[in-house]
């Protein structure tokens, strides 16, 4: 396995696990309960750990496409600094669930869980943001630059005459 398949590997678990945390959050919010709650808190702080890695591949994993035919700079390079963004609010979250797991129950719940909430979902739409520049790398069908063929595969035929 090289860098750039670990990258992509590796890039979907907080991409996965924040939503997952944000159900059990906004379920443990509406009914009060602790274990979901806590179950959350613990994926959100997997996700905050997960996202160093798909960081620190991001670097080697350009560095294997760079020579690649369709390769850009233009593409990759929001997708760099949308990367580091993503990885610092993933990080935040997982430190606001940390301190929501020490002492969410002794502190004014409400604004805790909330600040959780709000912070995790801030991560999952800057993760997402980031997924789908990152998809454009090497995914022309999303970029737009190709034409897209007509449903069945078949390409229209030219008139005679044209």
């Amino acid at each position: 396995m090289n860098s750039a398949h670990f990258h992509l590997l590796v890039n979907h678990v907080p991409l996965i696990a924040i939503p997952v945390a944000v159900i059990f959050l906004l379920h443990s919010l509406w009914c009060d309960h602790l274990p979901s709650r806590r179950f959350a808190y613990l994926v959100l702080m997997v996700a905050a750990f997960s996202v160093i890695p798909v960081f620190l591949t991001g670097e080697p994993a350009e560095e294997m496409v760079e020579h690649l035919p369709g390769f850009s700079e233009e593409i990759i390079e929001p997708h760099e600094d949308s990367g580091k963004i993503a990885m610092i609010l993933t990080i935040l979250s997982g430190v606001a669930a940390l301190g929501g797991f020490m002492f969410g129950e002794r502190a004014n719940k409400k604004v805790v869980r909330t600040v959780v909430v709000v912070m995790a979902v801030v991560a999952m739409i800057s993760l997402g943001y980031t997924a789908n520049l990152g998809g454009k790398i090497k995914h022309d069908e999303i970029r737009g630059d190709l034409p897209v063929a007509p449903v069945g595969g078949t390409q229209p035929t030219p008139e005679l005459g044209d």
